[in-house]
């Protein structure tokens, strides 16, 4: 080979070289070359994860080669559409932003099934009354109505509420944890969740929640809600969820101050509701229709589930750690118990 072509091909992979390695530099510290904004940029990524697992998810109506849970790497700063589909399930769709250097977490996400099937497990008459549920509690027929009673608890506490005749006001007070709360308002009648020294919610005579901070063993009511239609506290996340009226409503206990937030705000009233634990979803009842409401950093989506016939009311219902939701219901002087499942 002459000398001169041997100096070309040398100089030709010289600049090769010089060309290739800053973009294998830039690459390997996560940038990439945006040819709609013509400069170098710094990428992010979404993380995919449903439950149940197997999911076909599409990036901006293009099918990624992963089946849930699934990571789409390299993504440039912008938003994008993100539809999750499977066989016989409602498909999920939201727009998620990507961040520089930033993974976009889309978790925890439940794929309902199209058709809930609802499964009858039992009927009972009211000559069948007490009927007692093996989780504890028991359902009673008085008076032409059929209700549920829960279990009797051990207290907790040694709180008591007692009256300060002064001012009307009340005083909560516990010798075993060394608490004199005063100033609590004269509608509160129960004493329901308090730590003695932060925060305490209180039930009135009829429906309502009062819910308050505790400074100096002194109460401060943030929030008094008269038309509380069911609520369910939190043991492990110290939570309070409140339908009000229109309104479903979170208190966060865990950090002070405390945290309200609104999660849903219906056209009509929720009458019964049933958080599901360390998921952003929610049981309502609403119109006598069973519907499932999403919440949480991707909107708010609410899906109905089923509708109650129109000789039924509703009474009580529970979830297992399956997703499958037994619901008992009055029809006449019947009691009936049947089971839907969340999950396919």
């Amino acid at each position: 080979m002459h000398l001169n072509t041997r100096r070309l091909i040398a100089a030709a992979f010289i600049l090769a070289f010089l060309i290739a390695a800053p973009i294998l530099v830039l690459y390997t510290a996560g940038l990439r070359w945006n040819f709609k904004k013509w400069s170098w940029q710094r990428t992010g990524s979404i993380f995919i994860e449903t439950k149940p697992k197997g999911a076909d998810a599409f990036l901006n109506d293009e099918k990624i080669k992963s089946k849930t849970p699934a990571i789409i790497n390299a993504l440039y700063p912008d938003i994008y559409n993100i539809k999750i589909e499977k066989e016989g399930l409602v498909s999920w769709e939201r727009n998620i932003e990507v961040l520089p250097e930033k993974t976009s977490i889309v978790e925890n996400i439940i794929l309902f099934p199209k058709e809930i099937i609802k499964r009858e497990k039992a009927v009972y008459s009211k000559n069948d009354s007490p009927i007692l549920k093996s989780s504890g509690g028991s359902f009673v027929y008085e008076e032409n109505i059929w209700k549920f009673e829960a279990a009797k608890i051990n207290p907790k506490s040694d709180y008591i509420l007692t009256e300060n005749q002064p001012d009307d006001s009340k005083i909560l007070a516990s010798a075993k944890h060394f608490a004199n709360v005063s100033n609590i308002p004269k509608e509160a009648a129960e004493i329901l969740e308090t730590d003695g020294a932060s925060f305490a919610v209180f039930k009135d005579e009829q429906y309502g929640l009062i819910v308050g901070l505790i400074t100096d063993n002194i109460f401060s009511k943030i929030d008094y809600l008269k038309k509380a239609g069911d609520f369910f506290w939190n043991e492990n996340d110290q939570m309070l969820t409140v339908s009000d009226d229109l309104e479903l409503l979170q208190y966060e206990f865990g950090e002070q101050p405390i945290k309200k937030s609104l999660v849903i705000r219906g056209s009509s009233g929720i009458d019964r509701m049933l958080p599901i634990q360390n998921f952003s979803y929610t049981m309502i009842l609403q119109n006598r229709q069973i519907k499932i409401a999403e919440h949480g950093s991707f909107g708010t989506h609410i899906t109905p589930l089923i509708d109650l016939e129109a000789d039924e009311k509703f009474i009580f219902w529970e979830m297992n750690k399956k997703f499958n939701i037994s619901i008992w219901t009055q029809a006449g002087e019947n009691l009936r118990n049947f089971e839907i499942n969340l999950l396919k």
